[in-house]
């Protein structure tokens, strides 16, 4: 069985990491909306929203990482500490979104803090269902696993080891 929040990790994983194959034309989701009110039957569990048109997280995250990423240039970063960077940039690249999460899914680095600073500020992208607001920093520590996190920001970011 798996859980919502396992399912939303692993949607917006595969969604990220298949933008940077040009052979790869498309990701299709099998259900939008859950087929029934059965937990036990799988067939009745697919849905980005339950069966009362709620969302589920795999929905909350998939529409952060589409409003926030889509119609944007990406580059693909490679950091040697463990992690995966994808960064967004509008025509003008006067804004940045950047998506750090860690390389495997086993996630070596769980537990692990890194520090995150920029000579501007930048905003950290809550990609919940609760759209809970975070505030503007120039330095944040925090764990990175293997859910993608989205950061938004105008300067270039700086992630070491905390």
């Amino acid at each position: 069985e798996t859980s919502h929040e396992s399912a939303a990790i692993f949607l917006s994983r595969t969604i990220l990491l298949t933008q940077q194959y040009k052979e790869i034309k498309g990701v299709w989701i099998y259900e939008l909306k859950d087929g029934g009110l059965d937990k036990s039957d799988k067939e009745h569990n697919f849905g980005l929203f339950d069966y009362k048109e709620s969302p589920k997280p795999s929905y909350c995250k998939l529409n952060n990482i589409l409003r926030h990423a889509s119609n944007k240039k990406l580059y693909v970063n490679p950091l040697k500490i463990g992690l995966i960077t994808r960064q967004y940039t509008n025509e003008k690249q006067t804004e940045k979104i950047s998506v750090i999460f860690t390389k495997n899914w086993a996630n070596r680095n769980f537990g692990k803090k890194f520090e995150i600073s920029s000579e501007s500020d930048f905003e950290l992208l809550d990609g919940s269902c609760q759209e809970i607001k975070f505030s503007a920093t120039r330095i944040l520590k925090l764990e990175i696993n293997q859910d993608p996190i989205l950061i938004r920001h105008t300067k270039n970011l700086t992630i070491k080891t905390d």
